[in-house]
């Protein structure tokens, strides 16, 4: 009989030994305490014996289970990173679909780079398909590197021919990994490798400096010495090879019989150094030498947690299917490459050849620990379990407490394992409200058996992962997780994301439709140079009706609006140079909007009016409710939840829209704010647009509040009709707290007694008579509005300020953005599909919005896999049959789910993580948002297929909101969902019929300026103040050279950066920023910020103009909005300083300031500091 610490010296002694060993572990604890143990043992092996640890599983979602373990094993170990290894998902033959495996690409390169630099120790966790994938020969890979030290020389023109042999792309602006971009004498380059961008500033040929630099803020963050770039690619072509390698392509597929068309279509993008179409199935053949993942990790050691035989299985599984999958191409001629080149064969598992430890299920669960050796001189240890804990919710915690006392009176120790500090606190306020003393333990796992022996305590805890409890006889020690005592709340990280409300010039291309609030509606021709005397160089050319052209100088771009409005495949009309035509168009607009800017601020006024409840601070019962949250909430979540306390705190009603993606936490938030309301004896109604919603909240509330004496109740179609008519009675005699219903309960029979909350989910989803009944309700209550994917009246009103709005974007802790992919209907696509999901174990969503076709494609799907269990669902079924096919749904006892968009809201099931939607241009767009939602709702990597019937001939809409979908397929993304929805939608039912015609006349965005202004005129009672936006007309030449900024969009960024700025301090930072981005200003640079000084300070005095006269070297400057008393007031300073400053006896407010020098940087110095002297009056021109 062995202790666990014995085991732990023997697994010392196999690392220690160079030997093999099969560790027989029945729970995910046993293993999870032996990994601890082997990375231990190869820590102190010294550096003559470093080596990376490989941890292999049969399949992709043990590798996300595992994922968080590792992370907290890690964080206190000489380890520098975890790597997840994926294999690419989609299939390596045929490219009929839309999709990327980028991301996939770019995280193997990533390890591949860590594990050929060797400086630093890493945890590989993967699948053997992940590892007998080929990839890029790890001499070849040696090889192709690339080193920059500061302070070297280097042949600057080279470098960016470097890159790109290298595999990185040349862009505009980096935003992703693998590119690259030259801006003067710096390099910014993000590599795969790195968590961050690096900037690489040269002067000459001399490296001057290495830094990496944040990819929001652009700004610089750390300096290094040296960098190593590694291949970002697994095909590297140089031109030697790159005709070889195509020649090689072209005989492959003329042998496989691919037609003529696509041959050549191969072949012609592959010269032209493009993507062809099918370019991950081709690449063994552009690679001269291919070789196994593996053999860039023959030198670790492996460990097989759930036995090495089940992940041969799983890897000779998947090879079979990628051959069906293969053969069944080359039947249909398609491009396509066999497994072997793309794949090891079966026996690279077979003799497998490297050190490891395999972990497997006992032979005799009555052993607590036994070591044995068997013929092969492999050492057997042998583990089960004593205590295994059940679900809080579902033991007496005294028992609990009681059984625990009963092994310290026999001298047993006691060690309760918390996975991160949160959940720390909340095991040691427990053990603190139950009188137990604790000490809490800072060892690493190899010490801490010996620390607990050798204390005097008897109660310790420890930061590190458990799942069941253990006991060691032996030692008399017991280990149990935290959750034997008080829930677990997860970890989460950030991933906000800023969001843009409209116009970004990042978005603007040439042709794209603008609006000059002067001119009009126009298209955008592109950045131009015009050597004008007077105005900054550097020009917007804008064409009109009849080919009329105007430039816009680039310090005005504040002067243009995008153009956005419907989808019609009819172009906007561009209005006419020098007509009154736009004139007039934005005078019928602008007296619309004054109609509806009224009745808008008329209904805000009526519930501004009326006084709200004003809360008191939250009582005991709702931090106890707040303490049982399984989770740590996300940023977030607590800013959302602030801004809703301020709301109930203040003395008027709450009207705030939560915007969430699906998933990310809105249903807590609502939740909190119910049992606030409840608590101060107010009723809560909450409304939702699905029956299967419907009853996942009422899942939610009543297992959340029950246990606080709140009432909850369920209300839809499947209610009889007596069961209504009792629920209703009950809400309206106060006898019900919280009713969670569809539309029903919008019926007028339905009499609140003291409504104090109602929230609304998923709004975009009732229709126009659903929301007369609910103004009715929103006068009487406080209103809590929550969407993925709000609808287009209410985002623009959020917009506009008239609906408070929180915006939650962190999403849970370890969720991945949803591969979306846009394909054709094909039987092989949707096979390929449900194929991967079932190899790794899944469940998939197949979704057809016509119940009356289900049973075909029910006999469809049958008919590609005779052994799938197909469940179906859709809303005319019986809700006891609806339910009975979504519980054994999610008991696992169907593959698939056919089904309608009974799903699209309310489902979370997280082994759903493939999604088919049949016809997907038929849906809208915030639809189809939300059934992807309904996927990758764990760790899982989640896949939404949207097939379609053909391509060739949609409808632009439909064009539109494929596009959109698969361009905001990152977490977070219901909010750009939405803005796209109200751009491709058309806006006309923002603020009603009679306004679409006006929207469409002036755009989105200019409209929603005019209603801006318009509102803000009523609210204050007078004429609003446009911002001042100086002219200056100065004979001084001022541009960014494109040699310096080479991007014409990040030219355009930065003029508007210049002069948009509201603050000297902001201009300042501003030019670190170019400086840091750019390199040191030129002289055209430096000269240029200089005049954006100028004009910032011009601004701040009302300044409208400042213009050179040449006649007598004095500078005029016309100032807007003084009063009498500030016109006397500035004339006496003026009189004070004669020899700078004289004003005429004129009726416009001007002076003039007299400055005697030649040199243009110097002229400039001088009006700035003068101009300077007159910034402390700006009160002055305060009305």
């Amino acid at each position: 009989m062995e202790s666990i610490s014995t085991v732990q010296g023997n697994i010392f002694d196999i690392i220690n030994k160079d030997q093999s060993a099969q560790i027989h572990a029945p729970t995910s604890s046993y293993k999870k305490i032996i990994c601890t143990y082997i990375l231990d043992a190869l820590l102190s092996c010294g550096e003559n014996k470093s080596r990376n640890l490989v941890v292999v599983f049969p399949n992709n979602r043990l590798v996300s289970e595992w994922l968080e373990t590792f992370s907290i094993i890690l964080s206190n170990k000489a380890y520098s990173n975890v790597f997840v290894l994926p294999v690419f998902h989609s299939s390596y033959w045929g490219a009929e679909q839309s999709s990327s495996q980028r991301d996939e690409e770019l995280r193997r390169l990533k390890a591949q780079a860590f594990l050929c630099d060797g400086k630093k120790r890493i945890v590989v966790l993967t699948t053997p398909q992940a590892l007998g994938q080929k990839v890029q020969e790890k001499k070849k890979f040696l090889e192709s590197k690339l080193n920059l030290t500061c302070e070297k020389e280097y042949d600057f023109d080279q470098l960016e021919e470097s890159f790109l042999e290298l595999g990185f792309r040349s862009a505009e602006v980096i935003v992703e990994k693998g590119t690259f971009t030259k801006k003067g004498g710096i390099f910014d380059v993000f590599p795969a490798s790195s968590d961050d961008p690096l900037r690489f500033e040269f002067l000459g040929d001399k490296l001057l400096s290495i830094r990496s630099y944040n990819l929001q803020s652009q700004r610089s963050l750390e300096g290094i010495k040296s960098y190593t770039f590694y291949p970002c690619g697994q095909v590297l072509l140089s031109e030697s090879q790159c005709e070889k390698s195509i020649q090689k392509v072209h005989e492959h597929l003329i042998k496989k019989n691919i037609p003529v068309y696509d041959r050549n279509g191969v072949t012609s993008d592959l010269l032209q150094g493009q993507k062809c179409r099918g370019f991950d199935c081709l690449s063994p053949l552009l690679r001269n030498h291919s070789s196994p993942f593996f053999d860039y990790l023959s030198s670790s050691f492996f460990c097989f947690p759930y036995s090495k035989s089940s992940v041969i299985e799983a890897y000779r599984k998947s090879f079979t299917k990628f051959k069906e999958l293969y053969l069944k191409d080359q039947e249909n001629q398609k491009i396509c490459v066999s497994p072997d080149k793309h794949f090891s064969s079966l026996a690279f598992w077979e003799n497998f050849f490297c050190k490891y430890i395999e972990m497997g299920e006992p032979v005799s669960n009555n052993l607590l620990i036994n070591v044995s050796v068997d013929v092969k001189g492999q050492e057997n240890l042998k583990f089960s379990s004593l205590l295994k804990s059940k679900k809080i919710n579902h033991f007496d915690i005294e028992q609990r407490l009681a059984a625990v006392d009963d092994f310290i009176r026999k001298g047993a120790k006691v060690i309760v394992f918390s996975s991160s500090i949160r959940d720390l606190e909340n095991l040691s306020q427990f053990l603190e409200s139950k009188s137990i003393r604790s000490k809490l333990l800072v060892a690493s796992y190899s010490q801490v058996f010996k620390t607990v022996l050798s204390e005097k305590d008897n109660y310790f805890t420890f930061i590190g992962d458990l799942d069941e409890a253990i006991y060691d006889k032996t030692q008399n020690v017991l280990l149990l997780p935290s959750s034997f005592y008080v829930k677990t709340p997860k970890l989460v990280t950030s991933n906000r994301e800023k969001i843009n409300k409209f116009f970004n010039l990042s978005d603007l291309k040439i042709n794209d439709f603008i609006i000059h609030v002067q001119h009009g509606v126009g298209q955008y021709k592109g950045l131009v140079h015009l050597p004008l005397p007077g105005v900054v160089g550097d020009f917007l050319k804008l064409q009109y009706k009849g080919g009329d052209h105007i430039y816009l100088p680039a310090d005005k771009l504040n002067l243009l609006q995008k153009f956005q409005v419907s989808s019609s495949p009819k172009q906007p009309q561009t209005d006419r140079l020098g007509t009154t035509s736009w004139a007039k168009k934005k005078a019928k607009v602008s007296k619309s909007i004054e109609d509806i800017a009224g009745k808008l601020i008329a209904n805000q006024a009526e519930r501004k009016k009326s006084k709200g409840y004003t809360y008191p601070p939250p009582k005991k019962e709702f931090f106890e409710l707040v303490n049982d949250f399984p989770y740590i909430e996300t940023s977030d979540q607590l800013k959302c939840l602030d801004e809703i306390e301020a709301d109930l705190r203040s003395d008027r009603n709450m009207d705030r829209l939560i915007i969430g993606d699906v998933g990310f936490g809105k249903t807590e938030v609502a939740l909190r704010t119910a049992m606030r309301a409840v608590f101060e004896g107010f009723q809560v109604l909450v409304l939702v647009p699905t029956t299967v919603l419907c009853h996942q909240h009422f899942e939610t509330f009543q297992n959340r509040l029950s246990q606080f004496g709140v009432s909850v109740e369920k209300l839809s179609r499947f209610n009889s009709p007596k069961s209504r008519e009792s629920i209703f009675q009950n809400f309206s005699n106060g006898q019900l707290d919280v009713l969670i219903g569809t539309h029903i309960l919008l019926s007028k029979k339905l009499e609140p007694k003291q409504l104090g909350l109602l929230v609304v989910d998923e709004e975009q989803r009732f229709g126009v008579l659903h929301k007369e009944r609910l103004k009715e309700l929103k006068n009487k209550s406080d209103i809590l509005t929550m969407s993925a994917t709000p609808i287009p009246r209410t985002l623009n009103m959020s917009l506009l300020g008239l609906k408070d709005v929180s915006v939650i974007s962190t999403p849970p802790f370890g969720r991945k953005a949803i591969k979306t992919i846009i394909s054709v209907l094909e039987d092989n696509v949707i096979k390929q599909a449900i194929s991967y999901e079932r190899t790794r174990g899944g469940q998939i969503y197949f979704v057809h919005n016509r119940v009356e076709d289900l049973p075909a494609i029910k006999a469809f799907l049958m008919g590609l896999f005779q052994d799938l269990k197909v469940g179906i669902a859709h809303g005319q079924m019986k809700e006891n049959k609806v339910d009975e096919v979504l519980f054994n749904f999610m008991e696992g006892k169907f593959h698939l789910l056919l089904c309608t968009t009974i799903i699209e809201a309310g489902l979370d099931i997280p082994n759903v993580n493939t999604l088919i939607v049949n016809k997907a241009e038929n849906f809208g767009l915030s639809q189809l948002h939300q059934l992807r939602g309904r996927v990758g709702r764990s760790t899982v990597q989640g896949f939404a297929y949207f097939l379609c019937s053909h391509f060739d001939g949609l409808s632009l809409e439909a064009k539109q909101r494929l596009e959109a979908l698969k361009i905001n397929s990152h977490l977070g993304s219901g909010f750009q969902i939405a803005s796209y929805d109200m751009d491709i939608r058309g806006v006309g039912n923002i603020l009603g019929k009679e306004q679409s015609g006006n929207i469409a006349a002036v755009g989105l965005e200019y409209y929603t300026k005019l209603l801006s202004q318009a509102i803000e005129k009523l609210s204050s009672g007078s004429p609003v103040k446009e911002k001042v936006n100086p002219e200056i007309k100065l004979d001084i030449a001022a541009k960014i050279e494109p040699e310096y900024i080479t991007s014409e969009v990040e030219r355009l960024n930065t003029y508007r950066s210049l002069f948009d700025s509201s603050s000297i301090g902001d201009l300042e930072k501003i030019q670190d920023s170019i400086i840091d981005r750019f390199g040191p200003l030129s002289s055209a640079m430096k000269i240029l910020l200089l005049i954006a000084k100028i004009k910032c300070l011009l601004r701040k005095i009302n300044a409208s103009k400042i213009i050179e006269r040449k006649e007598n070297s004095v500078f005029e400057v016309e100032i807007l909005f003084l009063n009498t008393k500030s016109l006397e007031s500035l004339k006496s300073y003026i009189n004070q300083h004669p020899q700078k400053y004289f004003m005429p006896i004129d009726k416009k407010v001007k002076f003039f300031l007299n400055i005697k020098t030649k040199e243009e940087k110097n002229i400039l110095q001088k009006l700035n500091n003068i101009i300077s002297f007159l910034h402390p009056l700006t009160y002055l021109f305060d009305d």
